[in-house]
């Protein structure tokens, strides 16, 4: 590895989202070798080369992204192929500038090291039926999955897209009416699937204005982008420029198509959902159901919720809540009495918290309760309380 295998990849780095630049930078010269066994440009194989490099370098475990281990890779994606600052990044994962600087050198220099076996060595085809090394490495990295919220991952990389279409006089909007739907995925992978996609449609896109469409259904999460293209692609072929996201989304087990209809191209991404708990809460007062249902609206637990006894009986046995939140003093049964019954007509048992002004944890252990909440209660208190039971 050479000073200048690394000056050269710390500018393509920077230039990342410059075709041009890229087609001609002596790097991708370098892995010329590839494009020739496919119909894809210099730039898009260079941007394949190194974007399966840079997956290399993510731990494979689910480690938060300010972790020692972590960090390296998350400084480079941020801030090379994200844009942001390396004074945000670093705030971001708490760290000083000082020390952000030098593990994305180290990280730089990592993936130079990658790079040049990659480059050099082992020559990938972006044809759809990639190298049996290069698979096997995507297949692992995949793997490392966590849970994602996907309406701020697509967030992230329109904001990293819109960079690319500004200069196209085209926007990018991310639109969706529930802002948490959680999937279980390989982050970074899906966003530059994504992120990969984006970037082809901008640059093809007959228009002024891209919409992502985010829904979910009961199992099921969905992404729509329609757009006008210039030049028809035929999905079969492969240098089709938007290959390496659909290989990606393969790889992730993500169902992607695409379909054609007049003048307008459609593409559909959907995936499951990540396993969301049901809570039932039980208080006559209105005033803290609607608080705790906020503590829990960008969690991963759905919420149900009554003030009435009898009601709550009827909704055990529809919809069998993972955990019951029961409130002691109510007008027409205390919440022991409840408890009684739940455990002589729930099947299966749902995890039960006392949460009470009355401060008696003991007793609420007792008469059967697994955990108990002393008012009044904090979001803090309630989500811990909640992820300790039904991890």
């Amino acid at each position: 590895m050479t000073d200048e295998l690394i000056a050269d990849l710390r500018a393509v780095l920077l230039h990342w989202h410059n075709t041009a630049y890229l087609e001609t930078h002596p790097l991708a010269k370098r892995a010329s070798h590839q494009a020739e066994h496919s119909n894809s440009s210099y730039a898009q194989t260079l941007r394949h080369v190194l974007r399966v490099a840079i997956e290399a370098l993510q731990p494979c475990t689910n480690l938060p992204p300010d972790s020692p281990e972590a960090r390296p890779y998350e400084i480079l994606c941020r801030h090379y192929i994200g844009r942001q600052s390396i004074r945000q990044v670093a705030l971001d994962l708490n760290i000083g500038e000082r020390q952000a600087y030098r593990e994305l050198q180290s990280a730089v220099e990592a993936l130079a090291q990658i790079v040049q076996e990659s480059v050099e060595d082992s020559p990938a085809e972006l044809d759809g039926q990639t190298e049996p090394q290069v698979c096997e490495e995507i297949e692992r990295l995949a793997g490392c999955s966590q849970e994602v919220n996907l309406v701020n991952l697509l967030e992230e990389a329109g904001a990293s897209a819109q960079q690319l279409a500004h200069g196209r006089g085209i926007g990018i909007l991310i639109a969706s009416s529930i802002p948490t739907i959680r999937v279980v995925t390989n982050r970074v992978m899906l966003r530059q699937a994504i992120l990969n996609l984006l970037s082809h449609v901008v640059r093809n896109h007959d228009g002024s204005q891209l919409v992502v469409n985010v829904t979910r259904d009961e199992e099921t999460a969905h992404i729509r982008l329609v757009y006008a293209p210039q030049c028809v692609y035929d999905p079969s072929q492969p240098g089709e420029p938007y290959a390496v996201s659909a290989h990606l989304f393969q790889i992730l087990g993500v169902s992607y198509q695409q379909t054609r209809s007049g003048n307008q191209t459609e593409f559909h991404i959907s995936m499951p959902l990540a396993h969301e708990s049901s809570v039932l809460l039980v208080d006559d007062n209105d005033g803290l159901i609607t608080l705790f249902t906020r503590y829990l609206q960008h969690s991963r637990y759905r919420v149900y919720s009554t003030s009435r006894v009898d009601e709550a009986l009827v909704v055990l046995q529809s919809a069998h809540p993972d955990a019951l939140i029961v409130d002691i003093m109510m007008p027409d049964h205390d919440g022991w009495e409840f408890i009684e019954k739940v455990y002589s007509v729930a099947d299966p048992q749902p995890r039960i918290v006392v949460c009470s002004i009355i401060n008696d944890p003991e007793l609420a252990i007792a008469l059967g309760a697994d955990a108990f909440l002393h008012k009044p209660v904090t979001s803090a208190n309630l989500l811990q309380t909640l992820d300790i039971l039904l991890a």
